[in-house]
């Protein structure tokens, strides 16, 4: 399987609202998740990926139990929200929509962080004259407009959010509709496409491996498909293992209710009819840590060493991400 390791970011560039606000937004996530958690009456006893009943205790974040699978490493909650409670929770979550709706937050996101994985994922693509992908989970839609850069490409999307794909219509100008997946896939049996991409989507449904079987049976024949997932094995884990009541990302409920690791997605993804065939590690650890220690040292976010930290995420970073412990990774694979 081919290798990559780091993607450079710049938090103060997509992060303001957090950063300027950093302990009120851990406090918000922490409400949220509490009110959610009294909803939360669906308990899962096996593994979503291989169906193992051995696992072990992860962490515990604002009463949801975290577990990780003895067999396939995959990371997952015992405790849930339904499907259908999830889906009401996407229709009317605003918080994505407003984080990227200014044009230069918009365009610093497509440039720098949906822009690199598009063009990663385009290596491994069929050159072709016309191409389709379909983006499943697409937000606002930053990934269609990067996929219709590239000339002969169009792009569908489709998201839960009623702001956000309204905010991807009016703003972008890409074909985002209010729908869910295997609605889509009911009322397009025929229709196949040369890409067909999971980003941050799979870790938010009770049934990952039902959609990545639909996904297969509408790529073509030599499609590829791409997932973009955080990653459980991560330093990002760590941090939460020993700070769980600081936790305001990453492993957060209720909307994260399971998360996959190199392994388990290896094994999704074989179990669906794919092939592994590139692998790319990065993350924001070292940004995560950076908030982590503003929520634990009195006016650190007022010291020049926060400064440094922040001026020097990448560097830091990369050490993180050659251990492939970044928070983040893609996959490419490809119809067996």
């Amino acid at each position: 399987m081919k290798t990559k390791y780091g993607k450079p970011i710049e938090p103060k560039r997509f992060q303001a609202n957090i950063i300027a606000d950093t302990k009120g937004w851990a406090q918000r996530m922490k409400e949220r998740a509490e009110e959610y958690g009294i909803r939360a009456e669906e308990y899962v006893s096996a593994c979503p990926v291989c169906k193992s009943k051995q696992y072990i205790s992860l962490v515990t974040v604002y009463g949801f139990d975290y577990v990780q699978c003895k067999k396939c490493a995959h990371v997952f909650s015992t405790k849930r929200l339904s499907q259908e409670q999830l889906n009401t929770f996407y229709r009317d979550s605003a918080e994505y929509a407003k984080q990227y709706t200014s044009e230069d937050q918009l365009a610093y996101r497509m440039r720098h962080i949906s822009g690199p994985k598009i063009k990663y994922a385009m290596s491994f693509v069929p050159k072709v004259k016309k191409g389709t992908w379909l983006d499943v989970g697409s937000a606002v839609g930053d990934v269609l407009r990067c996929v219709e850069s590239y000339r002969g490409w169009k792009a569908i999307g489709l998201e839960a959010s009623a702001l956000s794909v309204k905010t991807g219509r009016e703003v972008l100008k890409v074909d985002v509709r209010q729908e869910l997946f295997q609605d889509f896939v009911r009322k397009n049996k025929n229709e196949k496409f040369d890409v067909i991409s999971f980003f941050g989507y799979l870790e938010l449904i009770t049934d990952p491996l039902k959609e990545l079987r639909l996904a297969q049976g509408l790529l073509k024949k030599n499609g590829v498909l791409v997932i973009g997932e955080a990653n459980g094995n991560s330093f990002s884990t760590l941090l939460q293992k020993s700070f769980p009541e600081y936790s305001m990302r990453h492993l957060l409920p209720p909307p994260v209710i399971q998360q996959f690791t190199k392994q388990s997605a290896c094994v999704a993804l074989q179990k669906a009819g794919f092939t592994p065939s590139a692998f790319w590690n990065f993350g924001m650890d070292f940004y995560e840590f950076t908030k982590y220690l503003v929520l634990l040292i009195p006016r650190f976010q007022e010291t020049s060493v926060y400064s440094f930290l922040m001026d020097h995420t990448n560097e830091f970073q990369s050490v993180i991400d050659q251990e492939e412990y970044g928070d983040c990774f893609m996959m490419i694979a490809k119809r067996s």
